[in-house]
């Protein structure tokens, strides 16, 4: 007898678990999206395919929150159903269908921006935040085409967000704000690797076929030449004037002397202002007064040594 009553108890806990089983993975609870209780919600549906078919050249951030407010409204109310985990299903359905579609629409109007020339700060903040809003809903697996191409949208924000800080950094750096022309040597080193990089962007097209799109930043970096080329000018300027102030003359005891201390270390330093490192129209002329220069300086030293 007791061993008839372990062997039915045993079954009963063997039909409860497959029932639950059952009921679990065929989603007895899970919406049916064909059954008559749809068709109550089918506004939800057409609002999501007018959504699927707006505009691509204008973001639908608008439309989305409209809609998702509607589905909210359905759930807190609760209209969907007074069960709360059927109420709480049909959101779920409906709140995954809705991003999806918006991830797909989202996807074509963040290109649609990135293939122009004009990139505006409003817009790519709006893409910055809807990728963002879109990747945290957990929907879209990884690996996925859906996925891989939110991926492209989120590596060409990071390559500009990258070129732009580089940018920034390049037009804020001035060495006549922490060096003195008279006494310190022009940073040249410095200035060729960031110019080298400038070179390697503009031949590797950006290195982002969408962010090479950006007339900005392409403008930008052309703008680093020529502010380089002007800012190694002024700097060689103010250094060459002063190296030929006569009272530095007449402080030496020869010409050889002043040559040394002055005139030939500031020969090299013109050698240092070439053409092939800012390439550049406006070189010419400039490193045109800057041996004028030197040669009055030394016509000076010289007429005051040999009177």
């Amino acid at each position: 007898m007791k061993r008839f009553k372990i062997i039915f108890i045993t079954s009963a806990i063997s039909i409860m678990i497959y029932f639950s089983y059952v009921n679990f993975f065929t989603g007895a609870d899970l919406p049916d999206p064909t059954g008559p209780e749809h068709s109550k919600f089918d506004f939800l549906e057409n609002e999501i395919e007018l959504l699927k078919n707006s505009s691509e050249n204008t973001f639908s951030v608008s439309l989305l929150n409209t809609i998702k407010f509607k589905i909210d409204i359905f759930y807190n109310n609760p209209k969907f159903s007074n069960n709360a985990t059927v109420n709480n299903n049909w959101r779920n359905y409906f709140i995954k269908k809705l991003f999806i579609v918006y991830a797909n629409k989202f996807l074509k109007q963040a290109e649609f921006i990135f293939n122009n020339s004009t990139w505006s700060t409003n817009d790519i903040l709006t893409i910055r935040t809807e990728l963002q809003r879109i990747l945290s809903t957990h929907y879209f697996i990884q690996g996925t085409p859906i996925h891989n191409s939110l991926l492209k949208i989120n590596n060409t924000l990071t390559k500009y967000d990258e070129i732009n800080n580089f940018i920034n950094s390049c037009l804020s750096y001035n060495p006549s704000l922490t060096l003195d022309p008279l006494v310190d040597p022009f940073p040249i080193n410095e200035i060729k690797n960031k110019l080298l990089r400038v070179r390697s962007l503009q031949n590797n097209r950006l290195e982002n076929k969408f962010v090479n799109n950006c007339e900005r930043l392409h403008n930008q970096l052309n703008a680093i030449h020529n502010n380089y080329l002007l800012m190694h000018f002024n700097f060689l300027r103010t250094k060459f004037n002063e190296d030929g102030n006569q009272q530095y003359i007449e402080n030496e005891t020869t010409q050889r002397s002043y040559n040394i201390k002055y005139l030939t270390p500031d020969q090299n330093a013109l050698n240092e202002f070439n053409y092939e490192l800012y390439q550049v129209n406006d070189y010419q002329s400039k490193r045109e007064v800057l041996y004028r220069i030197l040669q009055e300086n030394d016509s000076r030293s010289h007429n005051h040594f040999n009177p």
